[in-house]
């Protein structure tokens, strides 16, 4: 009940005041989170970017796209993730 409380509250921060970059990644077949809600996320952040996942489910968006989403982290630091385009200076994030 808390967890439904939270979601339905009003946040004590507004998106539309965040500035670092935000990548939303949003299944298409989630049953608890709908798409509706991280395409709303995704244009109100400053720096937004949704990622529609329409073979994923409200879980398997987390597994399937843990990758992706690590790929981008790396990429936004100057650098590739270990086992990808090796760095070869052997710089992480």
């Amino acid at each position: 009940m808390r967890e439904a409380q939270l979601i339905g509250s009003r946040r004590p921060y507004a998106l539309e005041r965040i500035t670092a970059p935000v990548d939303v990644y949003q299944s298409e077949h989630d049953r608890h989170v709908p798409p509706a809600m991280g395409r709303y996320i995704a244009e109100t952040v400053r720096n937004g970017t949704r990622h529609p996942c329409p073979a994923d489910g409200h879980l398997s968006v987390v597994v399937n796209q843990a990758g992706p989403c690590l790929d981008r982290i790396a990429a936004s630091c100057g650098h590739s993730r270990p086992g990808r385009d090796d760095d070869s200076r052997g710089n992480t994030c």
